[in-house]
């Protein structure tokens, strides 16, 4: 089936709404019907009537799982970064993190999972400057907050450059029928590599003011 975003739609009411309904309607035809047993002698009848019950319950269930089989699939690379809402059983609940722009790179990735995202890379070459390290991060500036990333990253580099490259990726919405149901059209930046100029490899810094973590 096409993963859209009317078929999205359609898939978590049938599993958040529709099939909940449906087990409470039957749960309630079930606790009568037994009821009715103990005080009827023609037991036989609500017998089949409960069988027929269950056949009809065991059909509308199969048919709910079948049609929602792809989304299942999906449901998993949904998260706070990339939809500002969530369905719940009968009703939506909006997330309490509506901020793309603080997505990780985990993020990106397991976005990315989803059919309806493409991954859109860029370098930029002027959004930080390093400042230096010290015993257990480097620090960073973009001219306005300083930030540090753990000594220990795989993330950085010291190449032959004039200035640092960060090398950003993000995940792109590529079907707009997604909009409607809270997905973002952008997730990101997650930075994917940074290269320092390796002239500035051995530059000590301690820093005098509050930091924050770069990757958040």
């Amino acid at each position: 089936m096409t993963v859209n975003g009317n078929y999205w739609y359609l898939s978590e009411h049938l599993i958040n709404v529709v099939l909940p309904v449906i087990l409470f309607i039957v749960a309630i035809i079930l606790f009568i019907l037994f009821g009715i047993i103990s005080s009827t002698t023609n037991s036989k009848k609500i017998y089949k009537i409960i069988g027929l019950t269950f056949l009809i319950t065991t059909i509308c269930i199969s048919t709910i799982f079948l049609i929602t089989k792809d989304y299942r699939k999906l449901i998993s690379f949904e998260t706070n970064a990339n939809r500002k809402i969530k369905m719940a059983v009968l009703h939506y609940q909006t997330r309490p993190n509506d901020s793309s722009n603080r997505a990780s790179l985990y993020d990106v990735d397991k976005t990315l999972n989803l059919p309806f995202y493409k991954k859109e890379v860029s370098t930029e070459q002027d959004s930080l400057k390093y400042l230096g390290k010290d015993d257990v991060f480097y620090y960073f500036t973009d001219n306005k907050d300083i930030y540090r990333l753990d000594i220990s990253s795989n993330l950085i580099q010291f190449n032959p450059v004039n200035q640092v490259a960060v090398t950003k990726e993000y995940a792109v919405l590529i079907d707009a029928s997604f909009t409607s149901i809270g997905f973002k059209e952008k997730i990101g930046p997650g930075i994917s590599s940074i290269i320092v100029p390796i002239s500035e490899e051995n530059v000590l810094y301690q820093p005098k003011t509050k930091t924050y973590d770069l990757l958040n």
